[in-house]
Formats: C-alpha cells, structure tokens, sequence
C-alpha cells in the first residue's frame, strides 16, 4: 500500500510539516483510524516470530517507495521490542530502472530520497536506526555495504522491488544474511495475476530461481503479499 490518491498526499504533505512529537501521534492516529494498512496483522506476524525464534538481525527492505511499510516495520519492531534491529532501506529513489510485463514502466514510482527520509522520521522511526543505501541495486548491493555497516543477519527482508532483475539481485545480496528463522516477505508478489504466464515475471520467478527457495515454505498468502520463512539452513 503506496501513499497515493489526493486525500493521502494531502495528509503526508500537512503531517510532514507538524513538529515531532505531535506528527508522530498525527500519523499514529490517522493509520489506525483514516488510513488503515491492511498489512499490518501479517507484519505483526512477522515479527512476533522474529521475536520468539529469531534470528536477532536486521530489518532491510528493497524499494522504500514514500515509506510506509517501513514505518510500519518500526512500529512492530518497537512493539515487540526488537530493541537492536536496524532499519536498511535500499532503493534508488529514481523509480524503476526499467519497464517489465506491460505492467510497470521505467521511472515509475519515484520518490525522492529527502520525502522519504522525512516522512519517515516525522512518522517516529528513530534516525540512528536508518541505514539508507541508495543507488540501482546492480551498482549498490554490495559486500562492501557489508562490511560497512557489519550487516551480518537479516531478520526480516521486505521486498517491494516489483521487477524481475531487481528482486534478482535483492536476494543474491541477502543469501548470506538469512538464517533459519528468516522471513522474506514481497510486497507485490500478484501483480502480474492478469497474465497467462504471469510467474515467468516480477517478484515470483526472481524467488523461484533463487537457490535458497527451497529451504523456506510459506508464512503467510495476503494477495498483494505473499511471504515465506527459512525453516532449514543450506549447506554452508
């Protein structure tokens, strides 16, 4: 879910501009009562799991868009007081790098990485917790990101990159990060429902070939979103 749609712009632009706390309370109040994010009783699943079984890593999400599910990931994290856990956010801020399936064009979706920033902070997501890493992920993910900010395990892994190539080479960034306990979850695994051969694009074939697919099952079916955990560990 994208904040979009002239109601929503128009509250993100009037929320932006109120001081910290009251934007965060603003914010707090508007998503559990104007703006209710059908994602967030799977997220809490998420991360109550996380919470209970581990693994004690990081949250990363690929493709932060305005930032709403990475609020909402800092929010549960709080709540389940996941205390150590950071909050990467990788994306480009150029919308998409390219076009794929009829569906997404080059450039869409872009964001600025100033808005983003802001939004999220006015939202209450701690500043000292945000890793933002930006640049076409090609370029941008790294081992030198790694060892940068010792990013070591990935608790959970948001993944809203929506084109093939780009969850692509999200999940090659994070195959030394999951453990068993892991949650991967992508945010627009349907997008290409309406085609005949619609697994052969997007989020979905990227996970089908990935080489670790085989070590998760599913954690949860919420169409757009679908999710899966690591309930065993490949030979290392």
């Amino acid at each position: 879910m994208r904040i979009e749609g002239g109601k929503k712009e128009l509250f993100r632009k009037v929320f932006v501009s109120i001081p910290l706390p009251f934007s965060k309370w603003l914010y707090s109040f508007a998503r559990n009562n104007l703006f209710r994010d059908s994602r967030k009783p799977y997220f809490e699943n998420a991360f109550q799991s996380v919470k209970n079984k581990g693994p004690n890593g990081d949250y990363l999400e690929f493709g932060v868009f305005a930032g709403t599910s990475f609020i909402l990931a800092a929010n549960c994290a709080a709540r389940y007081g996941l205390r150590e856990m950071r909050f990467f956010a990788f994306d480009s801020f150029e919308g998409l790098p390219e076009g794929e399936g009829e569906v997404f064009n080059q450039g869409q979706f872009q964001f600025s990485e100033e808005g983003f920033t802001r939004t999220v902070v006015k939202a209450g997501v701690p500043a000292e917790k945000i890793i933002k890493v930006k640049g076409w992920y090609s370029e941008s993910l790294t081992p030198e990101v790694k060892r940068k900010y010792q990013l070591r395990e990935a608790a959970i892994v948001h993944i809203d990159c929506d084109l093939y190539s780009s969850t692509r080479d999200a999940l090659a960034f994070v195959q030394d990060l999951v453990r068993v306990g892991s949650v991967v979850i992508f945010d627009d695994w349907y997008c290409f429902g309406e085609k005949k051969d619609a697994e052969q694009f997007g989020e979905e074939r990227a996970f089908r070939e990935w080489p670790l697919s085989k070590y998760f099952e599913e954690f949860y079916d919420f169409s757009p979103n679908k999710a899966f955990i690591m309930t065993s560990a490949p030979p290392r």
